[in-house]
């Protein structure tokens, strides 16, 4: 098997507000192979982009870390701003959510695509333009030499997105972050600018980190994922096997809230209830307090990720063993069909 790229060990992210103490990620642990095409998947405020910007080195000012992200076994986390700068852009790049943020808006697109090659490769201003030509091309961006010239404003949003995935790539990094990558874009221009990030990503060899919380985008894109609630990480896996045959109540009542066209008689559920207070997070299972089919043992402090099947397909429930778990009667250890873990009556049903 590869080493992996990039290893994230007990990564716990707290930041430090006015209002208290918020843990936006709570030992979140997962390993990025060479070439692997990730998913992070969960609702708004789950903690998915958070920890992308955690590997960046990108996190504010009032945020603390823990644990480890380890880029070819190096820890980063408390390393020196110098180091941080020698990784982002050379081996890792970003495609961030908002490309209007993403670029500055009183540059031009040239100088802010020649930034990059120039700086971390040591490339001569003509060779660092020749490049962003043909990375503009690459992501089928017509009259290249024309939008080099102008600023982010004059610009689709479609188009903007392009070039912020043209940046990420200029240094050809071996791992990519995409944090919601088409919230920002009409319906029509998603699905090719996902299709660019699958294309050049394979193109290169990229690992690619897809940050979103559309499941399907992740079922066509994705190899694997990792299911994030409330700054947790609940299951994780092979993509097929996670979707096909989910072990965490909070993966199945995702799955079973979207539509089936080839379902004859299940519609589509809502997850009942909202995400606990950021500041108020419950102890044990965080889904617990919205889940039909949560057990006593649920609530408990002693929360960890246990091997459930073959390919390391992993779910996330209390108890310090499997025979121990499944003895005092964990729901997530069980093998949960979809509508066992969203059927209705009211929230925080237990069982014993």
């Amino acid at each position: 098997m590869s080493e992996p790229l990039l290893q994230v060990e007990n990564l716990t992210v707290t930041l430090h507000t006015p209002q208290g103490d918020l843990v936006a990620a709570e030992n979140v642990s997962f390993d990025v192979l060479p070439g692997e095409m990730m998913g992070l998947v969960g609702e708004s405020g789950s903690g998915k982009s958070i920890i992308l910007r955690a590997i960046m080195g990108l996190l504010p000012r009032e945020a603390s870390v823990t644990g480890h992200v380890r880029w070819r076994g190096v820890d980063y986390i408390g390393a020196p701003e110098r180091l941080w700068k020698a990784l982002r852009g050379r081996h890792i790049g970003m495609v961030f959510q908002d490309p209007m943020t993403a670029l500055n808006p009183i540059r031009r697109i040239g100088p802010q695509l020649v930034e990059g090659p120039q700086r971390i490769l040591g490339w001569s201003r003509r060779e660092a333009a020749r490049h962003a030509v043909e990375l503009l091309e690459s992501v089928r961006i017509p009259d290249p030499q024309r939008v080099l010239r102008q600023y982010p404003h004059e610009l689709s949003g479609g188009m903007r997105q392009r070039v912020v995935i043209a940046m990420a790539m200029a240094c050809e990094p071996e791992l990519i972050l995409c944090d919601e990558p088409t919230t920002a874009l009409d319906v029509t221009v998603q699905a090719k600018v996902l299709d660019l990030i699958g294309e050049r990503t394979r193109t290169m060899g990229s690992a690619v980190i897809l940050v979103s919380h559309d499941l399907a985008v992740v079922a066509q894109l994705c190899s694997s994922v990792q299911v994030m609630y409330a700054g947790q990480l609940v299951e994780r896996g092979p993509i097929d096997d996670v979707f096909a045959d989910p072990r965490h109540a909070y993966t199945a009542a995702l799955l079973g809230s979207l539509p089936d066209i080839d379902a004859e008689r299940r519609r589509p559920v809502s997850i009942p209830g909202e995400l606990p207070d950021r500041f108020l997070r419950p102890s044990g299972c965080r889904f617990h307090l919205r889940c039909n089919v949560a057990g006593e043992v649920c609530p408990d402090e002693d929360y960890a990720l246990r091997q459930v099947g073959v390919d390391a397909l992993l779910s996330a429930a209390p108890g310090r063993g499997a025979d121990d778990a499944l003895e005092r009667g964990s729901a997530c250890f069980y093998d949960l069909g979809i509508p066992d873990a969203i059927a209705e009556p009211a929230m925080g049903g237990r069982r014993s």
